[in-house]
């Protein structure tokens, strides 16, 4: 049996262990970038601990696009419950729909200033979320004003715009949103970052 031996310069060698973990590295950050892809667009919470003790359920969402008008919102539960659209609007976010939606026990407030929703569902159907088993999921989408989608989705569905509730756990998802400046330049873990805000 013949065996060959490679041998291989210390500045090769190094150089080889550079590349392999700069590579690393760029993988890891732009899993780090897909993953708080949602923080970047929307900050969605909830009053879901509260709910098992007989508190309505309250959905509040945030958006960071000045050019959002309108959010949609979708849900596992479309065969008994209604889905709807609210708009960015403080005088009528209810988009002219105002009196469909307290039939059903359900109110919305929109503030330009925090740029946020707070949907109160009402008891009637907080109660019909709580008795079902696996709970309610939810997929926003933003829209602008002529209905082009800035975020979310829901042919098909995005994964960061999806958001599941189970009221009888009190549990559910959430996501802050970042409003930090955006910084175009790339941000790798475990390489420091020199870049300066002027």
């Amino acid at each position: 049996m013949h065996t060959t031996k490679i041998t291989l310069t210390k500045k090769a060698l190094l150089t080889a262990m550079a590349l392999i973990t700069t590579a690393t590295l760029l993988v890891v950050g732009m899993l780090a970038m897909t993953t708080n892809a949602a923080s970047q667009h929307a900050g969605v919470s909830s009053n879901a601990a509260a709910v098992p003790g007989g508190a309505d359920f309250i959905l509040t969402v945030k958006h960071a696009d000045s050019a959002v008008e309108e959010l949609e919102v979708d849900h596992s539960l479309e065969a008994t419950l209604p889905e709807f659209s609210v708009y960015a609007d403080e005088a009528d976010p209810y988009g002219g729909d105002q009196a469909v939606f307290a039939s059903e026990g359900v109110s919305v407030t929109y503030s330009a200033t925090a740029k946020e929703w707070v949907i109160n569902f009402g008891s009637a159907i907080t109660n019909s979320i709580k008795n079902e088993p696996a709970g309610i999921t939810f997929y926003l989408t933003f829209k602008t004003s002529t209905g082009t989608v800035l975020w979310g989705g829901t042919s098909p569905t995005t994964p960061e715009s999806t958001f599941k509730f189970n009221l009888t756990a009190g549990t559910g998802d959430s996501v802050q949103l970042d409003v930090q400046e955006e910084d175009t330049s790339a941000v790798i873990p475990g390489v420091p970052n020199t870049s300066t805000v002027n």
